[in-house]
């Protein structure tokens, strides 16, 4: 954050002196994404600009996943309980855990998201993205 400029590092920190963490720093690793189509023709929605990271969390091991993109309204209006969920696998399939961005009430036809967990066991090896309808 040393290489920004005051008014951009306002924005990250609010003003105060925190430290922001940097999802790009050299330990980061950017994971394959798989889509469930399906689901999204489903929910009626459509996901863009998908990606996801992985990077090591400076806590004794653990790894934090970071999934980010765009849901726009396809077709008619979507439910108005719907969820993102990202599901994190291993190399050899194993899920070890999901990370969900939920949207309540009336869907505002366009969003963008990011989601944000702990990693605790294991390797992230890739992540599968799907549409979950609530109502």
């Amino acid at each position: 954050m040393d290489d920004m400029s005051p008014a951009v590092r306002d924005l990250f920190t609010g003003g105060e002196d925190e430290e922001v963490q940097d999802f790009t720093a050299p330990s980061a690793r950017e994971l394959p994404i798989e889509r469930l189509a399906a689901t999204e023709q489903t929910a009626g929605v459509e996901l863009a600009g998908l990606y996801a990271v992985v990077s090591d969390s400076g806590d004794g091991g653990q790894l934090i996943v970071q999934v980010s993109g765009e849901i726009s309204a396809i077709s008619g209006q979507p439910p108005d309980d719907l969820a993102v969920v990202a599901a994190v696998y291993d190399a050899s399939g194993r899920v070890l855990g999901t990370i969900e961005q939920r949207w309540f009430g009336p869907f505002p036809g366009w969003d963008a998201f990011t989601a944000i967990d702990y990693v605790v066991h294991g390797t992230p090896a890739k992540v599968r993205v799907f549409i979950r309808q609530n109502s």
